[in-house]
């Protein structure tokens, strides 16, 4: 299991390819995140500028793991 904190996440958010390839080349393992990063990675969105844009990334990005 390849366990995400806030920090990875949020890069994968924005898009950082480093993330994403390490991601992308892991094969059967599974991945996921806490309830806690989870809040935070909503509270983020919820907060932003672009509100209802980043919720819907961030809904979309949770759904995946």
């Amino acid at each position: 299991m390849f366990l995400l904190d806030t920090n990875h996440c949020s890069y994968a958010l924005l898009g950082n390819t480093q993330i994403l390839d390490r991601l992308a080349n892991l094969g059967d393992e599974s991945i996921a995140t806490c309830t806690i990063v989870k809040g935070e990675l909503i509270d983020m969105a919820a907060r932003s500028q672009q509100r209802d844009a980043n919720l819907v990334l961030v809904q979309r990005f949770l759904l995946g793991l």
